[in-house]
């Protein structure tokens, strides 16, 4: 965790170095990788930049949960029973597997408007992504970000001019506490016949700087690239959606960093790792085994219109997952969960504290469940995409 605390406001960083940012930089050098998260409220508590709020409690419960929930993976329900993890949110936004929160008809069909319904209650939407695992599965020393938002203040040190100079900072400041480039070789200095060995600092002219946005804080990235276009050779929107014209912001900034950068005769690279939340469509299957009848979902994530409105930003645009692939991507088939204590216990609770959201409205949770849906967690996408795909 680093900590500024020059200029305007105070603000914290969190940085997550793999093993080959620390020991082989020269060997496989990588970018620095600037990553918003949207803003106090979804994942932070809404608090003022100061010490008081540093150190308020609630950072671990909401912080540091949030923080977990980017960088460690789903992990799969038997580990989690053995882990003798019972929380039921907790089982919810980390296991391998989701429950749908719509019940069967009376003709056992279960076929809810959206095939995963957002869960309302914090934390059950957000789920585990992994990223920890697939930076350091690049091999590449890529150095990622994340930087902590204060309500109404946004990301101070990113929407400003001098992106490059604060990330500069960081990374001598790890590389002063042996967290980063530890692999650089010292120097013989002679001096008056005698010689003495020095580290000279990390050469940081070449190195890349990327910007990322999820979510709403695809317009905090925004923020960063309007003011730094120059400086950042890419950008990497994550779930975008068309909430408040999250869509139309990224593809605006993109148009804009890209012809500034042409201007400079610098290229810019553009990449859009989407989900259905974008489109809202899904290519429904209904198929009958055994009496029951399940609903097999493919999710549209890149529609042609959005496509196009990307290509011609002049960016050069990588869709994750691909335009052709993007259905067997997103590919949720509905399949029988396993019955015993623990579900029962978790629908109690569920019955007790949570209330779901669905296209349909607004429904009680905790009505009976029958089946799960397999969730797939795709590291391989962060992956790709930090080795550079063309």
């Amino acid at each position: 965790m680093l900590a500024w605390t020059s200029g305007d406001l105070p603000f914290l960083w969190f940085a997550i170095v793999p093993d080959a940012a620390m020991l082989e930089i020269t060997k496989h050098p990588g970018a620095s990788i600037v990553f918003h998260r949207a803003t106090a409220g979804a994942n932070a508590f809404h608090h003022t930049p100061s010490a008081k709020s540093f150190a308020d409690p609630r950072h671990l419960p909401f912080t540091m949960h949030m923080l977990a929930r980017f960088l460690l993976p789903s992990q799969p329900l038997a580990a989690l029973d053995k882990a003798k993890v019972t929380d039921d949110a907790t089982l919810r936004a980390f296991s391998d597997q989701i429950q749908p929160e719509t019940p069967r008809t009376p003709k056992g069909v279960i076929a809810p408007a959206k095939p995963m319904p957002y869960a309302s209650q914090y934390p059950t939407p957000f789920r585990a992504c992994g990223f920890e695992a697939a930076l350091a599965g690049t091999g590449a020393a890529h150095v990622l970000f994340f930087p902590l938002a204060a309500g109404g203040a946004g990301y101070p040190g990113t929407a400003q001019p001098g992106l490059e100079s604060v990330v500069e900072s960081a990374l001598l400041c790890l590389w002063n506490q042996c967290a980063w480039a530890r692999d650089i070789p010292s120097k013989e200095q002679k001096n008056g016949g005698k010689s003495t060995f020095e580290t000279p600092r990390p050469d940081l002219a070449k190195r890349p700087l990327w910007v990322a946005g999820h979510s709403g804080g695809n317009f905090s990235m925004g923020g960063a690239l309007a003011k730094n276009a120059l400086v950042i050779e890419r950008a990497l929107s994550f779930a975008t959606n068309q909430e408040k014209d999250n869509v139309g912001n990224v593809i605006d900034n993109f148009r804009r960093a890209a012809e500034k950068r042409k201007a400079a005769n610098l290229a810019f690279d553009g990449f859009v790792v989407s989900a259905p939340d974008l489109t809202n469509r899904y290519d429904k299957t209904t198929t009958t085994t055994g009496g029951k009848t399940f609903v097999t979902a493919r999710g549209v994530s890149m529609s042609v219109e959005y496509a196009k409105r990307f290509i011609d930003t002049g960016a050069q645009i990588t869709f994750l997952p691909a335009f052709a692939a993007q259905l067997d991507h997103f590919t949720i088939v509905a399949r029988q969960a396993r019955a015993g204590r623990r579900h029962q216990a978790a629908a109690r609770q569920r019955r007790r504290s949570a209330r779901l959201q669905t296209d349909e409205g607004r429904a009680r949770a905790g009505r009976p469940r029958c089946d799960a849906a397999g969730l797939r967690h795709d590291a391989a996408a962060l992956a790709l995409l930090l080795h550079g795909a063309p």
